[in-house]
């Protein structure tokens, strides 16, 4: 298999995190479920939201839901 991103994970949020291991990653959530799940594979993820963070509205919640789905 070649490989053709600079880093093993990508993950694209309100920042761009760019790493090779899961226990660099800053987002906790995707941490912690990668971690739990034992995921080994590559993976470029980019969350885009309509709501704003700390809003009230259960956006992380509903975003954690979604993504152990």
């Amino acid at each position: 298999m070649v490989d053709y991103a600079e880093n093993r994970y990508r993950i694209t949020y309100r920042i761009v995190e760019a790493v090779d291991r899961i226990e660099d990653i800053k987002h906790n959530v995707i941490r912690a479920a990668l971690k739990d799940m034992g995921y080994d594979r590559p993976l470029n993820l980019a969350i885009l939201s309509d709501l704003p963070g700390n809003s009230g509205l259960g956006s992380s919640s509903a975003f954690t839901v979604g993504f152990l789905r």
